[in-house]
């Protein structure tokens, strides 16, 4: 043979046609002998050509690509139906089977995805109205959780729409992330506010309670003792909590506002606004105590 001859390239064809049996027998033989536990040896009446090897070797790669591939495909499809399913309400346990079942990253397990797939889509379609309103509830809850204002409700329009589709479902999802988001990264915040509204709504209890001369009577003669060691306790956390939680906030929520760059609503008012405005007013009743007992002595 001339050596300056370049040889045909391999009819890739021809090859699977003359390898693909030869394939075949040496994986049933390698099966068989896996379950008695030997070794397989080789396939009868074959010559391991070079040919042959180098078309195993690129079957070889071809297979692990296409078991990656696979893999990816199923996970992709997994992602969707893990939404899917926690929307529709399936149960842990029927995950559980389904996934079982289809474990591997055969063309059977690949159609059983994509078939699970469609069926939670239709029932997605099916159950649209039931999506938006479950959607709804949980906006408001996000709402509630961050205090918003009825103004600060009413921009997000889609909340009113009666068209239900699935754009809008889409929308109302990108929605709830984008509260979740926000409650995120409120969330230390919200807690001391909440803790300090708290606080101030048992002071101003404390100062109606102070001014009732009959909560000293209560109920019958013998009065309500319970009642004022109930205040005691009361006046000594607002004593102890409030200007704490004071200090805490006026640090953390210019914080947040400087990383934000937005100033925090609560209830649509401007808290450091209000938080001010009230450590001034205890600022100046303590001054105005304070001179009232120099006055005194």
């Amino acid at each position: 043979m001339d050596p300056f001859v370049v040889a045909p390239a391999p009819d890739p064809r021809r090859q699977r046609a003359e390898y693909f049996p030869i394939f075949a027998a040496y994986v049933g033989k390698l099966q068989e002998a896996m379950e008695e536990g030997r070794d397989p040896g080789g396939v009868e009446g074959v010559d391991p050509t070079q040919m042959l090897v180098e078309w195993f070797e690129r079957l070889k790669v071809d297979l692990e690509e296409e078991k990656t591939h696979r893999e990816a495909h199923i996970q992709t499809l997994y992602d969707q139906l893990e939404v899917l399913w926690k929307r529709m309400g399936i149960t842990d346990e029927d995950i559980d089977d389904f996934v079982e079942l289809n474990r591997g990253s055969s063309t059977d397990n690949v159609r059983a995805y994509e078939l699970e797939l469609e069926r939670m889509l239709e029932m997605k379609r099916e159950k649209m109205s039931m999506f938006i309103g479950n959607a709804r509830v949980e906006i408001e809850q996000l709402w509630d959780d961050l205090m918003f204002s009825e103004e600060e409700r009413e921009v997000f329009a889609a909340f009113h729409d009666d068209e239900h589709s699935e754009d809008l479902l889409t929308i109302h999802e990108e929605e709830i992330v984008k509260l979740k988001n926000e409650r995120r990264s409120k969330a230390p915040i919200l807690v001391s506010i909440r803790k300090y509204y708290q606080i101030c709504e048992e002071q101003k209890q404390l100062e109606i309670s102070a001014s009732d001369q009959s909560r000293l009577l209560g109920r019958g003669t013998r009065g309500d003792p319970g009642r004022l060691l109930r205040e005691e306790k009361m006046r000594k956390r607002v004593v102890k909590e409030k200007p704490k939680l004071e200090q805490e906030l006026l640090i953390s929520v210019p914080h947040w506002e400087e990383e934000n760059g937005k100033p925090l609503l609560v209830n649509g008012i401007h808290f450091m606004g209000v938080l001010q405005e009230a450590v001034r007013v205890e600022e100046a009743k303590a001054d105005t105590k304070k001179r009232q007992r120099t006055n005194s002595t």
